[in-house]
């Protein structure tokens, strides 16, 4: 996802801080690459949530270390390796609040 992308939809209202993985240096699905807001900002997986275009990539990756990740496909997607799809960004809201209802109610 790219920052133009980011501010062309408002998504960076939902999140703060937003890496983006072409600035950190690091390939994936190399678990390294998305751990690193883990190490950088002193979060658990668990506080993180990728969103990416490749399955393998980066929905595979993600959860394999842990964070909860949602695919981001221009096209339907059948059997997604992600608890969650979007086709279009403003699917991403309600997937936003349930994550968050979620976790709220786990504290």
């Amino acid at each position: 996802m790219q920052r133009s992308v980011i501010a062309h939809h408002q998504l960076e209202t939902f999140f703060d801080p937003i890496l983006m993985t072409e600035e950190v240096g690091l390939a994936k699905p190399d678990p390294a690459l998305f751990l690193r807001p883990v190490k950088d900002w002193g979060l658990t997986p668990e506080q993180v949530l990728f969103i990416g275009d490749h399955p393998l990539h980066d929905i595979k990756g993600a959860e394999a270390v842990g964070m909860t990740a949602v695919l981001k496909s221009n096209q339907p997607v059948v059997n997604s390796p992600s608890s969650y799809t979007v086709n279009d960004w403003s699917e991403l809201e309600p997937i936003l609040i349930q994550l968050n209802s979620e976790r709220r109610s786990r504290l």
